[in-house]
């Protein structure tokens, strides 16, 4: 149904976000038909951009923006500041999305978004890595978020170790 004749994933278009009165959004991409699609109990910054390759992801929106916002090719998030957010509101959506997961299956996969999650301090990165890990309890199997070159070379080889470590593996 999602996929061309070849079996390749149709072009999924940037996500849709609906904000409804009761503070939670839902979620409808293409290969999440609308009459599928879930409402989850968290509030986002909008745009929010779903990459192809994390389609079955939650989308956690551990940082609002990106950090380079300055590519001449990309205007995605030119809307947005680059900022941390606080960790008390990210604790906040995944103690609420581990209550929703408890009585409609745990995601296998988190993507941490907005344009580029690593960007944030490390100590906040392993907070963040280490709730996902209370809250799911070895249900997910991946986190990864979107990573530019240079805030890769900012960290040092002992912090990526720690990243991929507690959980941080794309």
């Amino acid at each position: 149904e999602f996929l061309t004749s070849r079996g390749v994933p149709r072009a999924m278009p940037a996500e849709k976000i609906v904000a409804n009165r009761a503070l939670t959004v839902k979620i409808v991409g293409l290969f999440t038909p609308p009459e599928r699609a879930r409402t989850v109990p968290i509030q986002y910054v909008e745009p929010i951009y779903r990459p192809p390759s994390e389609a079955q992801s939650l989308l956690l929106q551990a940082t609002i923006g990106c950090s380079h916002n300055a590519c001449t090719f990309c205007a995605m998030y030119r809307t947005k500041p680059y900022r941390v957010r606080p960790i008390a509101e990210v604790y906040r959506d995944l103690e609420m999305l581990a209550e929703y997961y408890r009585r409609s299956g745990a995601p296998r996969k988190i993507f941490l978004c907005d344009g580029d999650a690593l960007a944030a301090p490390t100590a906040f990165l392993l907070k963040v890595l280490q709730k996902i890990k209370e809250c799911f309890a070895g249900r997910v199997v991946r986190v990864a978020a979107y990573a530019s070159a240079r805030n890769v070379a900012a960290k040092s080889d002992e912090e990526l170790r720690l990243l991929a470590a507690h959980g941080l593996t794309l």
